[in-house]
């Protein structure tokens, strides 16, 4: 004997993809956003890294007596300028000016202090002795 199994009679969905005109509209969006996002691409990278070399230079400053304290030597702001103990100590673009000096103890003597990113005071402020340590974050 044979038997027939067959389903109740169902409504067919139809499962209908995207129309062109909807392909095209959204395309159009995402070339739009593309050419506004596109060319500020360098200038948020660049801004980005400006931040995280911030926070590093900042780090390194603070660090400063520790390293006084570890090398032996007295550490001023000439320290960083051509021919000093710590040029290249910062990276490239980055400058510290001020009347600050480290001594080998790993003290401060306080002062004024300047960071500067390619010509442009990026921080100032007042150093107290006898840690001198930079407060200003971002």
């Amino acid at each position: 004997m044979l038997i027939l199994a067959t389903y109740p009679e169902q409504e067919v969905k139809r499962h209908q993809g995207f129309s062109l005109i909807e392909l095209i509209a959204v395309l159009a969006i995402i070339s739009l956003i593309g050419s506004v996002v596109a060319p500020n691409m360098p200038r948020i990278y660049d801004s980005f890294t400006v931040r995280l070399e911030k926070k590093q230079v900042v780090n390194r400053f603070n660090n400063l007596g520790h390293s006084a304290f570890t090398s032996q030597q007295n550490i001023s702001a000439l320290s960083f300028q051509n021919g000093g103990d710590f040029q290249g100590y910062f990276p490239d673009g980055w400058k510290t000016e001020g009347d600050f000096i480290f001594y080998r103890n790993g003290a401060c003597t306080g002062g004024r202090l300047a960071i500067k990113y390619n010509e442009i005071v990026v921080i100032e402020e007042d150093l107290l002795p006898p840690w001198c340590q930079v407060t200003q974050f971002d």
